[in-house]
């Protein structure tokens, strides 16, 4: 990258800068400070005679020409993106890493982009640092929580608190249903539906509306006909236990040891 385009990239993300920051920058590209100063003089004057950047005493401004002819290619977007991730970094951890490692890649045998990402960057490696202490501090504090929460856990369970399992609607489920409901005092079952198509498996001897009060008799048939259609949409109510049923999905709702005697799998 030329120092044309180096100079505008900065400029491109501060709008202006002092002459002396300026060349702060870019003087490890030069033997000396001589050299680097006569460099970014007439670059500057290059960049000011196209109308670019313009300068008021030491002060370095980009102009709307200059923001228009910056190429802003990969390599500087690299840089970019990093200057920008860095500020927030646990909310950006993974795109910084991912940054890093293409930085790394492209800069290795190529010089022109490493100095260009040397004078164009906002971090340092120290700031590195700071992101990777963020992150242990983070990972502690993530730890006491997963405890602490492992405790709440065990204490809901003791309050027999409310839970949710996520079961296949199969013959399975439907063999877990009859018998809880046999078990139960419950004569009627009731079933809700918005769905057309799912609502019309059950006769109309039993419907109202959306809602349909079946006899426990009939229970076993009707389960095993609703696995019949592809896209189901059902609400069962089992008394303490509610089964909302979404395709071939059910999600049972009721007290944590209930369900823990409910549920067939053990997850």
């Amino acid at each position: 990258m030329t120092l044309n385009n180096s100079i505008l990239l900065i400029l491109k993300q501060n709008k202006f800068i002092e002459y002396n920051d300026l060349l702060s920058k870019f003087v490890s590209r030069y033997k000396n400070n001589s050299s680097a100063n006569a460099a970014l003089s007439r670059a500057v004057k290059d960049l000011t005679s196209l109308g670019q950047i313009k300068k008021e005493h030491s002060t370095i401004y980009i102009t709307d020409k200059g923001l228009a002819s910056v190429r802003v290619d990969m390599k500087e977007k690299l840089v970019l993106n990093l200057n920008e991730k860095i500020q927030m970094p646990l909310a950006n951890v993974s795109e910084i890493v991912q940054l890093l490692i293409i930085l790394y890649e492209r800069a290795h045998n190529n010089p022109d982009l490493l100095n260009s990402a040397k004078a164009s960057a906002d971090f340092t490696i120290h700031d590195i640092r700071k992101v990777k202490q963020k992150l242990i501090n983070r990972r502690e504090f993530l730890l006491k929580m997963i405890e602490l929460l492992d405790v709440q856990e065990e204490r809901l369970k003791e309050l027999d608190f409310n839970e949710v399992k996520k079961l296949k609607y199969d013959s399975n489920l439907i063999n877990k249903i009859i018998s809880f409901v046999n078990l139960s005092d419950s004569e009627k079952i009731i079933f809700m539906s918005h769905d057309r198509e799912s609502f019309s498996k059950i006769p109309k001897v039993w419907r109202k509306e959306s809602i349909a009060i079946v006899d426990k008799e009939f229970l076993p048939d009707l389960l095993k006909s609703l696995l019949d259609v592809p896209l189901l949409n059902m609400t069962i109510y089992l008394g303490s236990i509610k089964i909302v049923i979404l395709n071939s999905i059910a999600y049972c709702y009721g007290q944590y040891n209930t369900l823990k005697d409910f549920s067939y799998d053990k997850k």
